[in-house]
């Protein structure tokens, strides 16, 4: 099924911990930084294969589906990639939104967008700080 893919900036700052109700991709481990540059060639080898990538940068994909700290994703206005995009395998990525500096969000607001979107799990590629 479809996956919604969200570009942002994210803390690990979480206050609370979230149960997931579905897969949820991340590509960095606490502490690691990804680069705009790595999330930007990410989303065209997306686009380009019409699929979720395996690999961003140096990091390999790793799947979670128990529970994850419900961490806080920013927008960012000075990169034009930060935002909401659904990626149907074989079809492509569309973009949904695009996400300025005040857009802030958290894990568990991307299922409900994921839900609203008819996406079945959800890829995060966040700079995490």
């Amino acid at each position: 099924g479809s996956a919604l893919l969200c570009i942002a900036h994210s803390s690990l700052k979480a206050q609370s911990m979230f149960s997931l109700p579905s897969t949820l991709l991340t590509y960095t481990k606490p502490g690691h930084n990804l680069s705009v540059r790595d999330a930007e060639s990410a989303l065209k080898r997306m686009a380009k294969e019409r699929r979720i990538v395996k690999n961003v940068g140096q990091f390999h994909v790793r799947p979670n589906s128990d529970v994850t700290p419900n961490y806080v994703l920013v927008g960012d206005s000075r990169i034009p990639c930060v935002g909401l995009y659904k990626i149907t395998p074989g079809r492509g990525v569309k973009m949904l939104e695009r996400w300025h500096s005040d857009d802030k969000y958290d894990v568990k607001k991307m299922y409900q967008l994921a839900s609203k979107h008819e996406c079945n799990s959800v890829v995060v590629l966040a700079c995490k700080s």
